[in-house]
């Protein structure tokens, strides 16, 4: 799975687009912990997140999310593309 951080800045953003890449259910909380719980319950999840710039915290506190919850996370940032 790819993701572009650039869709992730903010928390609206970042979980409607989440809820649209991973094609999660409608009744998807779209909150951190509704992540961690979704993503719980996949076996194996890689995820590159390319367009990583420091100062996207939010997308910062997702990655933080999906490792926790067993994924294996390529952070890859805006400058080396």
């Amino acid at each position: 799975m790819v993701l572009d951080a650039l869709q992730m800045q903010n928390r609206d953003d970042a979980h409607i687009y989440l809820k649209d890449m991973f094609r999660f259910p409608d009744y998807y909380g779209e909150n951190l912990d509704a992540l961690y719980d979704l993503l719980c319950g996949v076996q194996f999840l890689y995820v590159r997140i390319e367009n990583m710039t420091d100062d996207n915290i939010y997308t910062k506190r997702i990655i933080r999310v999906m490792e926790a919850a067993g994924a294996e996370v390529e952070v890859i940032k805006k400058e080396s593309l």
